[in-house]
This record gives C-alpha cells, structure tokens and sequence, in this order.
C-alpha cells in the first residue's frame, strides 16, 4: 500500500514491520516480530485497553490509521481564532474533531470509546491537558501530512513468531514535507528535493505491562520488492548511517 509515486501502482514495500525482543525478571524471552501474517499476526489494531476489554466499538475505532494535513490544522486556528471559543462541533473537519487524543470527548460520544491516556500527539491550547478541538487544540504534528497509527502486542496470541508478547503499545506518526521554496514553480526540480521524497516515521513504545522488561531489543524488519521479488539486493552505506535497497540485474524480468 505504500506507493510512489502515487498514482503509478509502484509499492516497493511489500511489507515492513517492528521487531521487538526482551526478557522479563525470569530471564524469559518475549518476542513481537510480523512478517506477512502467513501464519497469523503479533500486532493487534489499536492501543492496549486498561480494563481488557476490545469490542465491536473500540474495533470501529482503531481499525484504521488517522490522517491530518497542515491545511486542515491552519483552517482549525484560524476559526478558533475568529471564534474564540465558539466553535461548534459541526463545523470542524472530522479529521481534527476524532483526532485520537487523550480526552477526546468526541470519540467518546460517536464511538463509544474513552482515551483515558496519552495516545496522538496534540496541541493543547489551554493547558488541561485533555484534547478539545472546540477549546482550540489540534493535532500536533510537523510534516504537511501525517498519519498516526497505534498497535499493540498484548491483545492476542503471538501466531506469527510464536513469541510471548511483551505487553508494549506502539504509537507510530508518519510525516512528509512538501518543500517547493527555491523551485520557482519547476515541477522537475520540485520533485528532485529530497525532503520531498522522504517519509519521516517515528516510533513511541510504552510498556504498558506490570512488569518491567530488560534487555530490550529493536529492529527495522523491511521486505522491499522493486517490481520481481527474485533479484532485488540490499545494502548499506555506513558513512551515511543508512541501508538501500537496489535491482541486482540490469533488466529487471517478470
């Protein structure tokens, strides 16, 4: 699902996943670690739930990524700030309103669902601490467009490693800028700037276990396919900290 450019039916990503390992005080091996689900899965939708329980409404909720963009936020203040105050529910686009933030008394009344913790960044206007896009809060992110997502390892089996979970809930927020200063309205080197062709992916990873973990251990799992899966490579350049992956043939067959 990950395509670039967008539009052109390319997704060099067939999969990709957080591999997370630990032990507990015992000294016992915990593992989450998801390859293509073949076997079942070690990450479940949505955050860990204090009281256990994940029904068909919190299902509705979480079962999707949430998606913001920087126009949809600048519109938000500046009505806010027209408005101090006045804003009515009605009025504010859906994506700012069930922004899934701590509080969040609109998903609590549409979805059934409480965020009693903290779960998507956000801009707290008036320093309660609860997320209120009426009081004029908003979701608090950089990039032009972000995607928040939340997984949990905790929820059911691990049928895919095989592994004992260890209770961790990951916040993700995926991020990417469009940059056209300096281009002069050239689409070609608008599209040649880096930062245009980057996405920015952070992880938060909270142990929302009752036990403490120790040596913990974290990896970037990527299955990248570059049009036919049998002759791609992979390499690293170590001077620039980063890996790359690359057709190992000049015809790329298949």
């Amino acid at each position: 699902m990950y395509e670039i450019p967008k539009g052109s039916g390319i997704s060099s990503i067939f999969s990709a996943s957080l591999w997370v390992t630990a032990t507990d005080a015992s000294g016992n091996l915990k593992c989450a670690a998801q390859q293509h689900s073949n076997n079942g899965r070690d990450y479940y939708d949505g955050p860990v739930n204090s009281n256990g329980v994940y029904n068909a409404a919190y299902d509705s909720f979480y079962r999707r990524v949430f998606k913001i963009t920087r126009g949809q936020i600048e519109t938000h203040v500046a009505d806010f700030i027209a408005n101090p105050f006045q804003l009515s529910p009605n009025n504010i686009a859906p994506a700012i309103l069930y922004w899934p933030a701590k509080g969040n008394p609109y998903v609590a009344a549409t979805y059934g669902v409480t965020i009693a913790d903290r779960l998507a960044p956000f801009y707290d206007a008036d320093g309660d601490g609860i997320y209120d896009p009426v009081k004029g809060d908003h979701p608090g992110v950089c990039g032009d467009e972000a995607i928040f997502f939340v997984f949990n390892d905790i929820r059911g089996p691990h049928n895919e490693s095989g592994g004992q979970p260890l209770g961790i809930e990951v916040r993700g927020l995926a991020e990417a800028y469009a940059d056209s200063l300096a281009t002069g309205g050239n689409s070609a080197l608008f599209q040649k700037k880096a930062i245009n062709n980057t996405t920015f992916v952070q992880y938060e990873i909270e142990n929302k276990s009752t036990s403490p973990l120790f040596d913990l251990n974290i990896a970037l799992y990527y299955d990248a396919d570059l049009g036919c899966y049998t002759n791609d490579g992979v390499a690293c350049d170590t001077s620039k900290d980063l890996m790359f992956f690359f057709n190992r043939t000049s015809n790329d067959q298949d």
